[in-house]
């Protein structure tokens, strides 16, 4: 996978902090399927996805994060991880450019995470939750470069549908 898809399916997956919940609690916001707004999103020096899918799960370590995307040309390429916003690293798993990622809460509605590579940060993704819960904006930076500013669209508050949605 080239390092700038990638990017792009890198986003952060935690709790909203204005909201009481507990990250991957019931009550957690982020928790469902997220259906990229090409529409709404900008990307820069580069094409938009055909298609990106992410489904956020509750698990026992955080939030189990599960990212399709279909590439310009076709093709499928996945990354998941799991993870709370700890300020511990963690694995990231399907992903070129990137080995693990730090979750921080960067304010109301306001999530970061940093992408690590050798001991290195290579990128950062900063998301927004509309304060409805129904939209998701990722502004993402990599290797010092804003490359998008991707808007999701929440479709779906179960956490069983969504990501093999996106290949078919």
């Amino acid at each position: 996978m080239k390092p700038r898809v990638f990017a792009l399916a890198l986003s952060c997956a935690f709790i909203h902090p204005s909201a009481p919940a507990q990250p991957g609690s019931a009550a957690d916001p982020v928790l469902g399927t997220w259906a990229l707004d090409p529409g709404a999103s900008v990307f820069i020096n580069r094409e938009a996805p055909l298609a990106e899918t992410r489904v956020y799960k509750r698990h026992e370590r955080g939030v189990k994060v599960h990212i399709v995307t279909i590439d310009r040309q076709g093709v499928r390429h996945e990354v998941t991880y799991t993870a709370r916003p700890d300020g511990a690293e963690h694995p990231v798993y399907g992903a070129q450019g990137a080995e693990h990622v730090t979750l921080h809460v960067a304010g109301p509605g306001r999530a970061e995470a940093v992408f690590t590579h050798g001991g290195k940060e290579v990128g950062k993704t900063v998301r927004e939750l509309s304060r409805e819960g129904n939209t998701m904006t990722v502004a993402l930076t990599w290797n010092g470069n804003l490359l998008s500013r991707a808007v999701y669209r929440k479709v779906d508050d179960a956490e069983e549908t969504g990501a093999e949605a996106v290949a078919e």
